[in-house]
């Protein structure tokens, strides 16, 4: 009841602001492939820059409704409808969330590469949204800044409560019984860290909102490293 709640939850996160007819979505089992079409380059910079976006809003809902996630961003050929998915990109997103092994969404190589001549071409002076939506943690993958989004979409109060609720959730994970396996205590670690790193530089500017304990010192860099 909790993962059905939650991911209805963070479906309806994930689509806000998204066209219907630019995408299309899957669900089957405990899983959520989402595909953008691409047909010319100005398609192509919309689903780069879009995808993240989303996979941010998708993830910090299924976190805050208790339910951690991992994923990962392919490009390439893909069919999809919203009862099929299949083709050489979802294998290689299958494959990419398989090994990225903390719960976070990693980008491919290609979409790394994508991205890098997106924000040179276009963003030139700031950095653009991938300067805030992507980190690269300190073993080389690009991945999605979930919380970015609360900075993003939510006012001080409302941020506030939602950072305090992951923190809660982080350290009741921490402190569960499934921690001392030591292959699940990494993840957990992995996630404290990033609060704390979001909490303390990415924009949250509450360091009193920080988990103790944390068992790694984890560090990561803004996009493009």
């Amino acid at each position: 009841e909790k993962l059905v709640a939650a991911m209805s939850n963070a479906r309806d996160s994930g689509m806000v602001e998204v066209s219907p007819a630019r995408i299309a979505t899957t669900y089957f089992t405990d899983n959520i492939a989402c595909a953008i079409p691409v047909k010319n380059h100005a398609s192509m910079d919309y689903a780069v820059t879009m995808m993240p976006f989303m996979a941010a809003r998708y993830q910090a809902a299924l976190a805050l409704g208790g339910v951690l996630s991992r994923g990962a961003i392919s490009c390439g050929l893909h069919f999809a409808d919203d009862r099929t998915a299949f083709g050489p990109a979802i294998v290689e997103a299958v494959k990419l969330e398989k090994e990225t092994g903390f719960p976070r969404v990693a980008l491919s190589d290609e979409v790394v590469e994508l991205a890098k001549v997106l924000s040179a071409r276009q963003y030139k002076l700031h950095g653009g949204p991938f300067a805030r939506n992507l980190l690269v943690d300190e073993d080389g993958t690009t991945f999605v800044n979930t919380l970015q989004c609360l900075n993003e979409e939510c006012d001080a109060s409302e941020r506030t409560e939602n950072v305090s609720r992951h923190r809660s959730i982080v350290q009741a994970l921490l402190d569960s019984d499934e921690a001392a396996t030591p292959s699940i205590r990494k993840k957990y670690d992995w996630l404290g860290a990033y609060h704390n790193w979001y909490c303390t530089n990415g924009g949250a500017h509450r360091s009193d909102l920080t988990v103790p304990g944390i068992g790694v010192n984890r560090s990561f860099s803004g996009f493009p490293g």
